[in-house]
């Protein structure tokens, strides 16, 4: 017997031991498996009719852009064809005020309507930069690039091949998205 402050060692649990083990499923008939194969069939669906919508979006930003800035240089164009007339009338009215045959309130209307021609001309003018910096900023080009234009607003010919006898709102891509959309909730549902 040992002495009772002595330490013994003591061995648990079992000399040799091995499991194994083999697990095996198949996914075929799992309906958690077929639904995330048609969810991600429709995500990619989705997906590619979000970016055949974007391009569209942006074409369409582009253009109005475009003739946004042919418009505004049309209107600056004629903006200073009256700016010479108003200064031409101007001056002549001042001549014939000189010359008492007409009076001073004549020249003064000829006078504001002529500073507010000019404003108007400034204000044109800005509209002018803020469309050439939006139609710069569509395009991805930089903003302390020259841009010139090469086409004039007389030269383009607007068409319409809009019919309201011949829409068809299931060609339009937002209704496809739509559409789209709404698989993908049905098949959150499921």
């Amino acid at each position: 017997m040992a002495p009772s402050d002595a330490y013994m060692a003591v061995r648990f649990g079992i000399q040799y031991s091995a499991s194994a083990g083999l697990d095996a499923s198949h996914l075929i008939f799992s309906s958690d498996y077929l639904i995330g194969l048609k969810a991600t069939k429709t995500f990619l669906e989705l997906t590619e009719k979000a970016i055949q919508r974007t391009k569209i979006e942006t074409s369409v930003a582009v253009a109005k852009a475009y003739y946004s800035v042919l418009l505004n240089e049309k209107r600056v164009e004629l903006v200073n064809a009256n700016v010479v007339r108003l200064k031409k009338l101007l001056d002549d009215t001042k001549v014939l005020n000189d010359n008492g045959i007409v009076e001073k309130i004549d020249v003064d209307r000829g006078m504001v309507a002529y500073n507010n021609l000019l404003t108007e001309k400034e204000k044109i003018q800005k509209i002018m930069n803020l469309g050439n910096a939006l139609l710069k900023f569509q395009i991805g080009m930089d903003q302390m690039a020259t841009l010139s234009l090469a086409d004039k607003l007389a030269d383009i010919k607007f068409t319409s091949e809009f019919s309201a006898d011949k829409f068809d709102y299931g060609k339009r891509v937002e209704y496809s998205l739509m559409q789209t959309q709404k698989n993908v909730a049905q098949l959150r549902l499921k």
